[in-house]
């Protein structure tokens, strides 16, 4: 077979036998060579050489192969070592697994490692502020608890000494209720009373003063009523409260506290005032001289204090009857 040669190609040419790119001058031997090794190859089945695959005839049964294919390794390995080196191979296999493997493990603790002791970093810090939180608590409990003994054991001690006050004072009244029970005066106790002022048309032409009989509150005040006609003046009745000396001032509160109510009241009309400490500023009480009507007397009976204008006569002539005015004297609570 002639090769065939490209003339227009000056330097190089293609073997039609290998596709390789030769010079011009080498090409026939190059071409030579190749045609050889085209006749002359090794079977892939049996490996002995044969001038022509083509019209060689294997005999691989009876022809032991020189060398076998590694599965695993996928090299060619020599026939009398192939078992050998299978187990060899494998317990490489086996190794270069286990490494790997080993070292995919290293790798995912190592990670996980990793996680853990950030997770755990974190969790210390929570916990360190979480500490500091509880300590800056307690020493807050501790500074309450001790405010809390201290309001406490101020208020047992001011609680203490008001009880013992107030039982003095219960046993002060105990014994003055006693003292005016079985007193020689024989004076009413009460905090309400009615006072009748007959001969109305007389009194009211009169300028002379009217006095009630006097009487003790139920916590040991002495008072009486005093009233004016006022006739020949402003034609107006006064009123005015009165308190008066008694053994047992000395064990009372002053100043006196006390709201006197004084009600007129008959057929649906009512006329009613009140005389009280309250009804004065601490001004009026200090500068006026108000104080010493509710003080405790010095002498027989303080100041009377009241209305030099409860009520006109003309007024007044409703809540008179039979030639009769009742008076409603009320003491209420402490102001």
């Amino acid at each position: 077979m002639e090769p065939f040669i490209n003339r227009k190609n000056t330097e190089k040419i293609c073997c039609c036998y290998c596709g390789m790119l030769q010079n011009i001058e080498n090409l026939l031997d190059h071409q030579q060579n190749c045609l050889e090794k085209i006749n002359s190859t090794s079977c892939f089945c049996c490996g002995i050489n044969v001038n022509n695959l083509e019209t060689h005839e294997c005999r691989y049964e009876e022809i032991q192969p020189s060398t076998f294919l590694c599965f695993l390794c996928v090299h060619q390995i020599p026939t009398e070592i192939m078992a050998n080196h299978v187990t060899d191979c494998l317990s490489h296999l086996e190794e270069r697994f286990i490494i790997k493997a080993t070292e995919n493990i290293n790798e995912t603790i190592k990670s996980n490692t990793n996680v853990f002791n950030k997770i755990i970093n974190n969790c210390m810090l929570s916990l360190s502020n979480s500490n500091k939180q509880i300590a800056q608590l307690s020493s807050l409990v501790t500074c309450k608890n001790k405010e809390f003994e201290n309001h406490v054991k101020s208020s047992t001690e001011y609680l203490t000494n008001l009880i013992n006050e107030k039982n003095e004072e219960i046993a002060n009244l105990k014994s003055l209720v006693c003292d005016m029970k079985i007193s020689k005066e024989n004076f009413p106790i009460t905090d309400n009373q009615i006072i009748k002022c007959d001969q109305m048309d007389l009194r009211l032409l009169s300028n002379e003063p009217f006095y009630s009989d006097p009487a003790y509150t139920t916590d040991g005040y002495f008072y009486r009523i005093k009233m004016y006609g006022y006739e020949i003046a402003e034609k107006k009745m006064a009123i005015y409260f009165q308190l008066l000396q008694s053994p047992h001032d000395h064990v009372l509160k002053w100043p006196f506290k006390r709201r006197v109510i004084v009600t007129l009241r008959n057929n649906g009309h009512e006329m009613k005032k009140e005389i009280s400490f309250g009804n004065y500023n601490q001004g009026q009480l200090e500068n006026a001289g108000y104080c010493r009507y509710f003080y405790q007397p010095v002498h027989e009976y303080n100041p009377a204090i009241g209305y030099t204008e409860f009520i006109n006569h003309e007024h007044l002539k409703n809540f008179i009857v039979n030639n009769m005015l009742f008076i409603n004297v009320s003491i209420e609570n402490h102001i």
